[in-house]
C-alpha cells in the first residue's frame, strides 16, 4: 500500500504532518488487519500488510473500506497492490508481485480501483492474500 501523494504534503504543509499522516494509516492498518494480520512500513510512505487466512476478495473488501475512510480523514488516496502467498515463496517474490501489482492499478485504473483478480482464473489467488 503507497500513500498517494505524500510528497506533496511534505513539501507544502512540512514533514511533521506527513510523520502525523504516516502514524495514522498504521494505527488504521493494524487495527484493520488485527487480530491475526499485521502491518510494517517498507519505504517511505509505503506499508505491507500480511493478511493469513484472507482472500483477495476480503482484502479488496477491507481497502475498500480503508480507502473511504482515508478520503473522507484526509481527502487523499492510496494505492495498494495484492499477491497472494504460492508455495514456497520468498518474501522478496511475493512483495514483488505485490509492488508489480500496485503499479499495474495505477497505471490502468486511475485515481484508485482496488478489485481482486478473478479467482477462478487464477486458483491461487484466493488462498491467501498480503
Amino acid at each position: 500500500m503507497d500513500v498517494d501523494g505524500l510528497k506533496g504534503t511534505n513539501d507544502t504543509a512540512g514533514h511533521a504532518v506527513g510523520d502525523a499522516v504516516l502514524l495514522r494509516v498504521a494505527s488504521t492498518l493494524t487495527d484493520a488487519v488485527a487480530p491475526d494480520g499485521f502491518v510494517f512500513r517498507y519505504g517511505g510512505d509505503e506499508f505491507v500488510c500480511v493478511l493469513p487466512g484472507r482472500t483477495e476478495t476480503e482484502t479488496a473488501a477491507m481497502f475498500d473500506s480503508l480507502q473511504a475512510n482515508y478520503s473522507e480523514q484526509f481527502g487523499g488516496s492510496f494505492s495498494a497492490g495484492f499477491a497472494g502467498l504460492k508455495g514456497e515463496d520468498s518474501g522478496s517474490e511475493v512483495i514483488g508481485r505485490a509492488d508489480l501489482d500496485l503499479y499495474n492499478r495505477r497505471r490502468f485504473a486511475a485515481p484508485y480501483v482496488m478489485r481482486p483478480k478473478d479467482a477462478a482464473s487464477d486458483p491461487d489467488s484466493a488462498k491467501r492474500a498480503i
